[in-house]
């Protein structure tokens, strides 16, 4: 995996002025390995009447050096600056001038706050294999992602103390995740504690399973029309178990018409 990191802005100010000043700027204030980058901005030659960081960069050099009183020469440089003549033009006049003092003071005190550096870095981030998240999730479960913990869950047996252990970890870990509350919703109808499914489901989303897990607490609940309206949801959407859970409710349904029958006889 790989990264650009910035630093500054001051891109924009070799941008502007082209070749002026850049070689001595790289070697004085850049580390060795930024030279070469620096090089090949300097000769961007982007014009800051069309380009806003060129401008910007306009904009702040001539505020440094209007602001700086103890600038050898600043209002010919200001005069430099601001005029209309080519980067290499500036950059000639300002070393002739004041016997180059002015075009080194510009180039130790302006210069450096406005330069722009980019370092890319390198790296791989290892996955944790089952056996190591296994013992992992134990003591330092937030070094593991998610997957990772569904794949260490996976390796007990379903509906085991562990394979509960882990979903409920991984909930805890990941409280706002749809997949994470939905899992943990299982848990708990599977658990008989069905408020507790409530609370996951409010956060796992409108998939089809979840939909499905809403249905099937409606169906244990007794909400038979409820129950029905989502499971058939959950069945048309591909969920397997809604068919069965489906069977089950008119079961239900059956067994409670024949009893309201025998009340009605006796």
């Amino acid at each position: 995996m790989s990264e650009i990191v910035t630093d500054v802005y001051g891109q924009a100010v070799v941008a502007y002025f082209g070749a002026f000043g850049l070689e001595c700027v790289a070697e004085e204030f850049a580390a060795p390995e930024q030279v070469a980058a620096a090089d090949v901005v300097a000769y961007a030659q982007v014009d800051a009447s069309d380009d806003e960081p060129g401008a910007r960069a306009h904009a702040e050099i001539h505020a440094g050096a209007e602001a700086d009183y103890d600038m050898p020469a600043r209002d010919e440089v200001l005069s430099i600056i601001n005029s209309d003549l080519q980067p290499d033009q500036k950059e000639t006049k300002l070393r002739a001038l004041k016997g180059g003092s002015a075009f080194s003071y510009v180039l130790k005190n302006i210069f450096p706050s406005l330069r722009r550096s980019e370092y890319r870095i390198d790296y791989t981030v290892r996955e944790f294999t089952v056996e190591e998240g296994r013992e992992i999730i134990k003591t330092r479960p937030q070094q593991l992602s998610l997957s990772e913990m569904f794949a260490v869950a996976n390796s007990y047996e379903t509906g085991s103390k562990e394979y509960n252990d882990v979903f409920e970890i991984a909930v805890r870990m990941y409280s706002s995740d749809p997949v994470a509350n939905l899992n943990a919703a299982n848990i708990s109808i599977g658990k008989g504690d069905y408020e507790s499914a409530k609370k996951y489901l409010s956060k796992a989303g409108n998939s089809a399973e979840a939909i499905h897990a809403r249905g099937v607490i409606k169906l244990i609940e007794g909400d038979l029309d409820g129950a029905e309206t989502l499971l058939k949801q959950a069945k048309e959407a591909g969920v397997i178990d809604a068919a069965a859970n489906l069977r089950e409710l008119q079961k239900k349904r059956d067994d409670n018409a024949l009893f309201d029958s025998f009340n009605m006889h006796n």
